[in-house]
Formats: structure tokens, C-alpha cells, sequence
């Protein structure tokens, strides 16, 4: 696909239809898991969902829509980025490694990451 193609694809469910928006978005949502170009694929995928939450009143359709990108690799991505949020919270907290690996099916390895982020964070601030 050229990156015109791309961009005519993403604003596919903003234009003018007697479809509405909702199912235009999955429409394209459906069309976006046959792009070969995984870059392209998380691209277009991101755009979707920001269309979504930006357009999508009805929250059962939103509900619809975040379900089917939950089983993209973007939805994957969305998980993961909420899963270090979690992380790092719970961290500033004082939690436990191992519990927050379990709760957010991080690797301790991870957590030890963040932690290590949020200790030079720290140090930094108070310099």
C-alpha cells in the first residue's frame, strides 16, 4: 500500500455515508488485519482506536470496536502499556516484585526495569 492508500484507509470512517461511523471503523478495523506490512498494520490500528474514543458515542459500540482491536497486536500493545502503568504505581507504593509480576503478567525482570526507571527518576528530580 502507498501511504496515500493508508491515509484514505484510516479516514475511510470519517467520510460522508449512510453508514454510520461505528460500523465504518469496524469495517476498516477488519480490512486493517489483511495489511502484510506490520508497521502499516499497528499505524492504521492506532488511528482507529483514537477515531473511536473520539467519535463513537454509543458505548456499547465503542465496547464493540476496543473489544475487536483487543485482538490485534495493537490491543496487545494497549495492555501492555496499561499493564506498566499499573506497574508503575504500584511500585511508587511500595508493592512487592512479585506481586506486581503476577498481578500484571509482567516478568520480574520488567519490574526490576520500571523500578530501576522510577530510582533515577527519582534521583534526578532531586538534583
Amino acid at each position: 500500500m502507498t501511504k496515500h492508500d493508508l491515509m484514505s484507509t484510516v479516514f475511510l470512517p470519517l467520510m460522508k455515508n449512510s453508514v454510520d461511523k461505528a460500523t465504518r471503523i469496524e469495517q476498516v478495523i477488519r480490512i486493517s488485519k489483511e495489511i502484510d506490512v506490520k508497521e502499516e498494520q499497528l499505524q492504521i490500528q492506532a488511528m482507529l482506536n483514537m477515531l473511536a474514543e473520539k467519535f463513537v458515542k454509543e458505548q456499547s459500540r465503542l465496547s464493540k470496536i476496543k473489544e475487536m482491536l483487543n485482538m490485534t497486536k495493537i490491543g496487545e500493545m494497549i495492555r501492555e502499556d496499561k499493564a506498566i502503568e499499573i506497574a508503575r504505581k504500584a511500585l511508587r507504593e511500595g508493592a512487592d516484585v512479585a506481586f506486581i509480576a503476577k498481578i500484571t503478567d509482567l516478568g520480574e525482570n520488567a519490574i526490576l526495569s520500571i523500578q530501576k526507571e522510577l530510582e533515577e527518576e527519582k534521583k534526578s528530580q532531586a538534583s
